[in-house]
């Protein structure tokens, strides 16, 4: 520790660190980057009954990126023991990571599929239409994300590409396209209905949802 007074000549001991991020943030702060503890590597409020900040061990400092002044000219053993924690706290979150499996039969249906993946992906970015329809399709073993984007690697040619070479079909999105081909399909169902002599609500509708 570093021995020196308070403004009252009360003799006491220090110690100095740099907050590494802090340092890192341009030469400017580098002043803010130094801060100072108590003899027993411990920053306190409240009358010394609240730890603020605690730099008791090896392992703390390097779990806050604490760097001690006293290590400068000999840094490489700390450094090493900081490589070691930040690599093993890696490591092991990845390690002990749980993923979670859900088993679809064969038997499960296309509208369970599409269920299945809307009801879990509920943390993250909300699935569009096209990619639960890709889910669908992908049970009976057609891609339709290599039908829309297309696939080098599996030879597949984009039918986005294709369908972008008309200029008035250029900013056509694949939901555009799945809810033109819903409506076609639908139309030939109301026209087979109407063949067989349905009527009313018996008649299929030309409907699609976005």
């Amino acid at each position: 520790p570093v021995k020196t007074t308070t403004d009252k000549g009360k003799a006491i001991d220090r110690y100095y660190y740099i907050h590494i991020p802090t340092a890192l943030a341009g030469a400017d702060r580098l002043d803010d980057a130094i801060i100072a503890t108590d003899g027993s590597r411990q920053i306190r409020s409240n009358f010394g009954r609240k730890v603020d900040l605690d730099l008791s061990t090896r392992e703390l400092e390097c779990q806050q990126l604490y760097f001690p002044c006293s290590e400068l000219l000999e840094a490489m053993n700390w450094l090493k023991d900081l490589y070691t924690h930040n690599s093993e706290a890696v490591i092991d979150a990845y390690n002990d990571y749980q993923i979670p499996l859900i088993v679809l039969r064969k038997n499960t249906t296309k509208e369970a599929v599409c269920l299945v993946f809307e009801k879990v992906n509920t943390g993250g970015v909300p699935l569009s239409v096209f990619e639960l329809v890709t889910a669908s399709y992908a049970a009976d073993s057609y891609n339709l994300r290599d039908d829309w984007y297309g696939s080098d690697i599996r030879g597949v040619s984009s039918r986005h590409k294709r369908l972008s070479g008309e200029p008035i079909l250029s900013g056509v999105e694949s939901t555009d396209f799945l809810q033109a081909v819903t409506m076609l399909y639908t139309l030939e169902k109301r026209k087979a209905d109407l063949a067989t002599g349905k009527t009313g609500k018996q008649v299929s509708p030309v409907s699609a949802k976005r």
